[in-house]
This record gives C-alpha cells, structure tokens and sequence, in this order.
C-alpha cells in the first residue's frame, strides 16, 4: 500500500521548523521523523506509547494546567506540557525552556532546596544561582493556583545571565508566608544566611497585608532615600518602596515615634502594626 498524501508530505517536512505540538495527528502515527503522536498532537521526546497514563509521574504534563510556552522556548515549564513524558527544562545557555533529552536523576530537589545545575530541581522549577544566597530550586508560575500552599506567585522571574526576563507574565512562587519583623536588621524568625523578613505584598504586588516572608536579599538592596521599584520591591532589609522612593519600615505602637524628628509611623499595606517613616 503506498504512502498516504498526508505521510507523504511530512516525510519532507524539515523537521527543524516543526513547533512541538504544532501539528495535529492521528493514532496511526501521522508524525515527521523524530516525533510521535500523542493526545492527537505531535511531540518531540515523547515515549513510544501514545497512552499518556503511562508517563512517570511527576514528569507532566500538571492535570488542569493552561499550557503556555514562553516565546523563543519548545514547552511550558509551569504546566510541564509539550514533551511527551519528558521534563521541560531551562536549557543550557539559561535562553530558552528545552525538552530534557537525557535520563532524569533518580529524585529531585523541592522548592528553596539547594541545587547543583539546571537538572537537578523538581519539575516545574528551576536553579537560581546567587551571590549572596545558596543556589536555590524556585518553583515556576503564572498565578497563586501554580504555587504549593501558603506561597504565591511574585513578581520576580527567571533571567538570563545578563538580567534579562526570559517570558513576561512568568515568574517564581515566594517562600512560605512566615510571621518575622520587616523592620530595623529584618532578621527572619529562624535566622537563615542571606535572607531577610520582608513584605509579602511588596514581592506580589498585589496583597495588601502585613504578611511577611524570608526572602534572599540578593535583589533587596536599594538603599533610604533612593529611587526604586514597587513590586518587586527592591529596597534594603528594613526599609520598603513607597512612591517610587525607599523609606525606613517602623513599628506603629510605642510610646514614642521610631522615625526621626518624631514623624509619624504611617500604615503600609494597610497594616496595623507596620508602617514607613515619611
């Protein structure tokens, strides 16, 4: 029997140019080379099965997940979708979201774990090399949905090595929401090298509570008086962004004003018990 006209004119497909996902398929296999079909759609990497309930959890593709891939980039890191059974991963030059083409490791480093290369993290997360920090496994996502419990999802996202936002709209869940005081030295309840307490508010840009987390203080570091970004804040431990200008937090009870020449602690983020010095 010979070759049917929709085989035939894949077979000259320059498979180079075909989107992961991109093209519709049949159970008979209606793929280019190097692609198989899977949940009627054509996926590099992807196993020989076509049955979807055989992939190794917790490889992905995430149940529910509204798929989609960054710009430049083969898959979605956040729904784990378009590889097959695979993970997608950041690739190697730290420019783009790539199938994993080799074994993954035998287990895998959680949220805020310390991690080694880009391998290493769960799926869903990725490792964030730092200065002033341990290279940490931040998990990926576009809203507080993608985030475990008690997390949300910030304002801060992946970069390239030059700093450069690698997909709008994607960003990392925060540390777990934890009760520490954002004012003076800002020192988190369980001391932690690096980390500091800071609002929660100012890294999601949008509650409005005196929530805090432990954060890295890697891009907390905008000093009293100078200009900065609002979400995410950017300015030093103890101090947060009001009006485009860092201004020292303080503690509103007390028998005398925390701020210099006795101004008035004002409420941030509609707290009770923080505010800011004018």
């Amino acid at each position: 029997m010979g070759l049917s006209p929709l085989l035939a004119l894949l077979g000259c497909y320059n498979t180079s140019s075909v989107q992961n996902g991109g093209l519709a398929c049949s159970a008979e296999n209606t793929c280019p080379d190097g692609f198989k079909c899977q949940g009627g759609r054509c996926w590099k990497n992807s196993p020989s099965s076509t049955d979807a309930a055989t992939c190794s959890a917790p490889l992905g593709p995430v149940a529910g997940c509204a798929a989609d891939s960054p710009v430049g980039s083969d898959c979605d890191p956040v729904c784990q979708s378009g590889c097959g059974c695979h993970r997608c991963i950041l690739g190697s030059t730290h420019t783009r979201f790539v199938c994993e083409t080799t074994a993954p490791p035998a287990s895998f480093i959680g949220p805020l774990g310390t991690c080694k290369d880009v391998t290493t993290c769960a799926p869903g997360s990725v490792c964030v090399e730092d200065d002033v920090c341990p290279s940490l496994c931040y998990k990926m996502c576009r809203s507080d949905s993608d985030c475990l419990a008690n997390t949300h999802c910030t304002k801060t996202g992946p970069t390239t090595a030059g700093g450069v936002r690698l997909a709008e709209g994607l960003s990392f869940c925060s540390p777990p929401a934890e009760s520490c005081n954002p004012a003076g030295g800002a020192a988190c309840t369980a001391a932690r090298g690096g980390f500091n307490c800071v609002f929660l508010a100012g890294l999601t840009g949008v509650a409005t509570s005196d929530a805090t987390v432990c954060d890295c203080a890697t891009l907390h570091n905008v000093e009293v008086g100078a200009a900065c970004v609002i979400s995410p804040d950017n300015c030093r431990p103890g101090a947060v962004c009001i009006n485009a200008r860092c201004r020292a937090i303080c503690t509103q009870s007390g028998p005398a004003s925390p701020c210099a020449n006795s101004g008035k602690c004002a409420p941030v983020y509609n707290s009770t018990v923080y505010g800011y010095c004018p």
